[in-house]
């Protein structure tokens, strides 16, 4: 026989009422965890909010270049359609004998028969 050690260990059972030492920290450690995902989120959350401020101002930029690139091609073909407007008049004039007549009269010195042409001096 073993001598018997005068320090007895209790052991308690297994599914005793009161709580061991484990269990009286498991409740700080869900906290602390808790803690840390609330962290992550948070942390997450104002990344993506950055991102997605400095997408939204980039394209801010971008749209803002397309729309004055936009007013000056609207501003071309404004140009380009009253441009279009008088060369449709003119040509149609052309169509009239007398204003072809008077075109070659002014620009190219012609006459009529038995009628002259005097310069006169712009000032």
């Amino acid at each position: 026989m073993q001598p018997q050690s005068k320090t007895r260990e209790v052991q308690q059972p297994p599914f005793s009422n009161r709580p061991s030492k484990e269990d009286h920290d498991a409740p700080m450690n869900k906290n602390k965890g808790k803690r840390r995902r609330m962290t992550l989120l948070a942390v997450c959350i104002i990344a993506l909010i950055y991102w997605s401020s400095s997408v939204w101002a980039a394209q801010q930029k971008v749209i803002a270049e397309k729309q004055e690139e936009l007013e000056a091609l609207q501003v071309q073909v404004n140009q380009a359609t009253e441009q279009q407007v008088e060369l449709t008049y003119r040509m149609k004039r052309l169509e009239d004998l007398e204003y072809i007549a008077e075109v070659a009269r002014r620009e190219y010195f012609l006459s009529k028969p038995g009628e002259l042409i005097f310069m006169v001096p712009k000032q």
